[in-house]
């Protein structure tokens, strides 16, 4: 089974409120777990107004356990960040770059796409190219 979990579900694997339980032995029970990546900074605004509240408690071993699975079961986090100061904001690397009409359908690494050689954006084999000789 995938099992979809939203921020409020989030919050049930590491908080016990209502239907907490269920959360955990559907988290067990799935193949696959997935998540938006919004969820992940909405969770821990959650779990930082539940802190701030004197509902959660800091851990003397900085550290937390993770409910539900079976024994070995690996867990991955990724936490990611946007930086908003003044060389970040004039320096932003573009997301994606169309490509000018003449790179399309060619490839960085053709052979990866198990194309020739000739395909690579750095070909000098390529149709309209004359290998810098005028």
């Amino acid at each position: 089974m995938t099992l979809y979990l939203d921020t409020s579900s989030l919050v049930k694997l590491y908080v016990t409120e209502a239907d907490s339980e269920v959360v955990r032995r559907l988290v067990g029970d799935a193949n696959v777990v997935a998540t938006s990546v919004v969820a992940y900074p909405e969770t821990r605004a959650a779990l930082a107004r539940l802190r701030r509240e004197g509902v959660l408690t800091a851990s003397p071993t900085r550290s937390f356990r993770i409910v539900g699975g079976g024994a070995g079961l690996k867990v991955s986090w990724q936490i990611t960040g946007i930086r908003h100061d003044a060389w970040a904001d004039a320096h932003r690397i573009p997301l994606e770059e169309d490509k000018s009409p003449a790179e399309r359908g060619r490839y960085l690494n053709p052979e990866l796409h198990g194309a020739p050689a000739e395909a690579g954006l750095q070909s000098t084999n390529r149709p309209g190219h004359n290998g810098g000789k005028e």
